[in-house]
């Protein structure tokens, strides 16, 4: 029987939503720091996390939950909703968040609500249970998302080509991302982009870029 994901991309709403996740990935981790892209793969499971988080600021942490959010963004700037195969990047997200709000007190609270002494999924129990903490967490990870919706509304034409390319090859390496995000760039900088899509009417028609 064929996998989840080759039955997925047998079917062309569904191939254009997750080459829009992986183009929301792509791009917000590219502005971060275009060292994180590596490869994108339509036939493999979405990760663009960072392998490991910089650096335990603030700011740090907030880029990173940004960069997991990005694909479920992009899938709802682009396409009016998103997918289930969002729910690992909301899952790592939602960590990080728990992390700022328990431990870190980087969301409003001063107070921890872990110690060395205590095994991490019961400081994740205690945020998602007191009412506070998980309107903190909540509060932070809206904020975010409506933070990174903005910034990839600025880059949309970004993420367009790098879903385009996404669609047409289904695998791209990192120096060959490098080289779309750059073109789209200087494409812009010149006034000569072409005119944006609305992608939420999805038709068997080609992809932008292939008329």
């Amino acid at each position: 029987p064929l996998s989840r994901t080759v039955q997925m991309m047998a079917t062309p709403a569904l191939r254009q939503a997750l080459a829009t996740h992986h183009a929301g990935h792509i791009v917000a981790g590219h502005l971060q720091d275009p060292s994180r892209i590596r490869r994108a793969d339509l036939m493999q499971p979405c990760n663009h996390h960072a392998a490991e988080v910089p650096a335990v600021t603030q700011t740090a942490l907030r880029n990173e939950i940004g960069v997991a959010l990005a694909g479920i963004a992009a899938e709802e700037v682009f396409a009016g909703e998103s997918g289930s195969h969002a729910a690992n990047d909301l899952a790592y997200a939602t960590d990080i968040g728990v992390d700022m709000v328990g431990l870190y007190g980087m969301a409003g609270s001063p107070v921890s609500m872990g110690s060395a002494r205590q095994r991490r999924s019961r400081t994740v129990a205690r945020v998602l249970e007191d009412a506070r903490a998980r309107k903190e967490l909540e509060s932070l990870m809206r904020e975010i998302k409506r933070d990174m919706v903005r910034t990839l509304l600025e880059n949309r034409h970004v993420i367009i080509a790098v879903r385009d390319s996404l669609m047409r090859s289904t695998r791209l390496s990192g120096s060959e991302l490098h080289d779309i995000i750059e073109n789209a760039e200087l494409v812009r900088s010149r006034g000569d982009d072409e005119v944006l899509v609305d992608l939420r009417i999805v038709s068997n028609r080609p992809a932008v870029g292939e008329m």
